[in-house]
């Protein structure tokens, strides 16, 4: 009698356990957003749940590291020993290779939970205990081949709706986060969940600074922010959140003028408010859609009341060059994953692009279909357009300049 083998994807399982162990901070969090679990793997289940235990003890999945410690522990040999860990290792990671991964082994999942399940089906001692794991064996397969539940009914969107809106009415502001600049948060009803919004402009027209200025006001408010800096140095947002955040002249932070005892004093002052911000800086360089959206859902599993994403700014975020695309197909690619990520996390999400001189945003028009509001700083100052905006008008310019002292937008500045 031949026994034939259970259905298994090998390949698909060290292609997902490399993307793990080469970017536990992007891909932890999207295996356990999908609902993937060590039960899924046929072969390598433990290894998977090693490697989940580890990374929450130590946020940290060095190779190297694993594999020594796996090994003073005594259960290396279990999990495969050091050739199959050098083995997964040598995989290729990216995300269309895990895309079509997790698609495997959910495909093969199933179909040992079917086998399994008709065998408990046959064993059924009448027709109604027969119909009954028959049930249970439809939700089981529905589960691994779909992974988890993702709609809700009526009820619950309903009632949910509801307490937003109950929430909402009793506030003494606008419903969503305010910007801190009036008619901005009038206009649009504050920074709503989920949403994504854009600033743009030319170069060196004050994009960042509109990003930084609304981050600072979250931040004294005790929002959490996660800053993702592409261009600027950990330390230049710090001291341009400073600025915004106390008026304190930018000159003197930066140095081009010499700050006086005074200064010093207020900018001391300044740092030992701003010390207690939930503040968030990622300016590490190569950047990439992944990697950003792995680290915003690690600091909202972490923390649990993130608040904010400012990325500064979007044509700098790399994304993974697959075969025939264009430029202009990767920045969409980028607007629109920013998109999902502002629902994903449940926070508004800014990032800033860059326009060309007719005053379209550069390489890609999807970015203003993406986005929910689009701020456009003109060209020759005179005034911020709403280009796209819930309860604005396009094209309406609202009255704010940019006061380059205290790295703000402000009202009734002469332009």
């Amino acid at each position: 009698m031949v026994i034939e083998s259970l259905p298994s994807a090998p390949k698909a399982e060290k292609n997902i356990l490399s993307c793990v162990f080469q970017f536990p901070e992007t891909f932890i969090s999207r295996a356990r957003g999908e609902g993937l679990t060590p039960e899924m793997f046929h072969i390598h289940g433990r290894l998977f749940a090693e490697m989940l235990t580890y990374w929450d003890k130590h946020q940290t999945l060095d190779l190297s590291v694993f594999v020594q410690d796996k090994n003073m522990d005594g259960t290396l040999p279990s999990l495969g020993g050091p050739a199959t860990m050098s083995e997964i290792w040598g995989y290729a990671p990216s995300t269309t290779v895990w895309e079509h991964a997790v698609r495997q082994l959910r495909e093969t999942f199933a179909r040992r939970i079917a086998r399994n399940c008709a065998r408990i089906i046959g064993d059924a001692p009448d027709a109604p205990s027969a119909i009954e794991e028959t049930r249970k064996a439809l939700d089981a397969l529905t589960g691994a081949a779909r992974g988890p539940k993702r709609s809700i009914g009526t009820k619950a969107a309903f009632s949910a709706f509801l307490d937003e809106y109950e929430a909402d009415s009793k506030s003494d502001g606008p419903p969503g986060l305010t910007t801190g600049i009036s008619i901005i948060d009038k206009k649009s009803g504050g920074m709503r969940k989920g949403e994504f919004w854009v600033t743009g402009g030319l170069e060196s027209r004050g994009k960042s600074a509109l990003m930084l200025q609304i981050a600072a006001h979250s931040l004294k408010n005790n929002v959490r922010v996660g800053v993702f800096s592409l261009e600027m140095t950990a330390n230049v947002v710090v001291g341009r959140l400073l600025s915004t955040g106390y008026r304190i002249d930018y000159g003197k932070i930066t140095q081009t003028e010499k700050p006086t005892e005074h200064d010093l004093d207020r900018i001391k002052g300044a740092i030992s408010e701003s010390i207690k911000w939930k503040l968030h800086i990622d300016d590490s360089s190569h950047q990439t859609i992944d990697s950003i959206r792995g680290e915003s859902l690690r600091l909202r599993d972490e923390h649990g009341d993130l608040g904010l994403i400012v990325i500064d700014y979007l044509q700098l975020v790399q994304v993974e060059r697959r075969k025939n695309e264009s430029r202009e197909q990767e920045i969409a690619h980028i607007s629109r994953t920013l998109k999902q990520m502002a629902k994903e996390l449940g926070c508004p999400v800014t990032s800033a692009t860059q326009l060309n001189e007719d005053g379209k945003s550069r390489e890609s028009r999807s970015i203003q279909q993406d986005a929910d509001c689009c701020l456009y700083i003109n060209s020759d100052s005179a005034g911020v357009v709403s280009y796209k905006m819930r309860n604005a008008q396009k094209g309406e310019v609202f009255n704010l300049a940019l006061n380059g002292k205290y790295q703000t937008f402000e009202e009734g500045l002469r332009f």
